[in-house]
């Protein structure tokens, strides 16, 4: 065989100048940057107040009280301020023992009390919003109209092979070693809004806690296909831009239980704890710089201020040589990566039957011999 051609894959792309958008939310009301500014991850792009609203809480029954005494147990009369964590009602029990003890669950002036139904309606205060901005860069384009500030920064990509869900940010937090396995009891509700990254699989019942905690995503080696399947809503992986379920995932990997690569999970160690921004649909993840040195490239580079959307960079076919990095994609060693060390000649007989060329792929553990249809070009 005059030469082997093998599928190409670029699963890593480091310290690139990019662009990335910052949404603005409706309740935006004054934007704080203009084209060319320069900012840090801590700058307030944007802020603005909610409306104000309502909370409803039902004073008789958590004091188990009937709905026309309420108003007695109050800490403070109707028209006062409270705020979150301080004492909303409180009733003693019999002989001073059993006192049941209520917490107001957010600030607000308590309005109004229906002795009909035990119910107080807390009025909320306005909130303020706070857009933070979350990288090193330098403002190049601010559309109010559509609600997108575009920030020229430093990023390193992921992609991975499988993914779903619509683009949201995060804290990257690294939750064990590559080998994890993600199901409900490796997660918690504290991790509310963070981008969970686990190894070999994550597991159903570790996708409901993700939707019922607020996970922002979660990235894994691995996934059932079924459960993939339910999360994508089909198998159509080339164009899912209206598949979201509540939260995004990128597979790193493939279907089935998959360690994730060296080369990735590194990546996110060396992230762990930094802002990220995850996209599902376009089996993405970027990592912005978190060193301000990237400032130095930042202002010398200049890009397109409105290019075509990235689908990233696809795959390629290469001819396969000696000394390139390659992923084990068959049944033995699968997902496991090394350098090729030698191609042979001559086709060998395979115990199915199957005549092919072999190749032998030095990785961390031993050197293998692979039918060359069992592997992938990584560049």
């Amino acid at each position: 065989m005059d030469q082997i051609l093998l599928n190409a894959r670029t699963r890593i792309v480091t310290d690139q100048i990019t662009h990335i958008k910052r949404t603005l939310p409706s309740a935006i009301t004054k934007v704080n940057v203009k084209v060319g500014d320069e900012v840090a991850p801590n700058a307030i792009l944007a802020e603005g107040k909610t409306s104000a609203g309502f909370r409803v809480v039902n004073l008789a029954k958590e004091l188990g009280i009937s709905g026309s005494d309420g108003i007695k147990f109050l800490s403070r009369p109707l028209g006062s301020n409270i705020f979150t964590g301080e004492l909303l009602a409180s009733k003693k029990g019999v002989l001073g023992l059993g006192e049941k003890i209520l917490l107001s669950p957010d600030d607000g002036i308590l309005d109004y009390y229906d002795e009909k139904n035990g119910t107080l309606r807390i009025k909320l205060f306005p909130k303020t919003i706070k857009l933070a901005c979350g990288v090193w860069g330098i403002i190049d384009d601010v559309d109010e109209t559509k609600g997108v500030i575009t920030i020229r920064t430093m990023a390193s990509f992921i992609y991975g092979m499988l993914g779903s869900g619509k683009e949201r940010e995060g804290v990257l937090n690294v939750i064990g070693s590559k080998e994890v396995l993600i199901g409900s009891r490796q997660l918690e509700q504290t991790m509310k809004g963070q981008i969970i990254v686990g190894g070999e699989i994550v597991f159903a019942d570790g996708l409901e806690k993700a939707a019922e905690y607020g996970i922002a995503g979660i990235i894994s080696g691995g996934i059932n296909a079924k459960n993939y399947k339910s999360l994508a809503g089909g198998w159509n992986i080339y164009n899912r831009h209206w598949a979201d379920i509540g939260f995004s995932i990128l597979i790193t990997e493939g279907f089935g239980s998959a360690h994730m690569g060296d080369d990735i999970f590194s990546l996110l160690q060396k992230n762990h704890g930094n802002f990220s921004i995850l996209d599902g649909n376009l089996n993405r993840l970027i990592l912005p710089s978190a060193s301000q040195n990237c400032m130095i490239y930042i202002r010398k580079t200049k890009i397109a201020k409105n290019p075509t959307e990235d689908l990233g960079p696809g795959l390629k076919v290469m001819k396969l040589q000696l000394n390139q990095r390659v992923r084990i994609i068959g049944p033995d060693s699968f997902g496991d990566q090394g350098m090729v060390e030698a191609i042979d000649k001559v086709s060998s007989k395979m115990p199915s039957g199957i005549n092919s060329i072999l190749v032998t792929v030095k990785t961390n553990k031993k050197s293998v011999r692979v039918c060359y249809q069992n592997l992938e070009i990584l560049i």
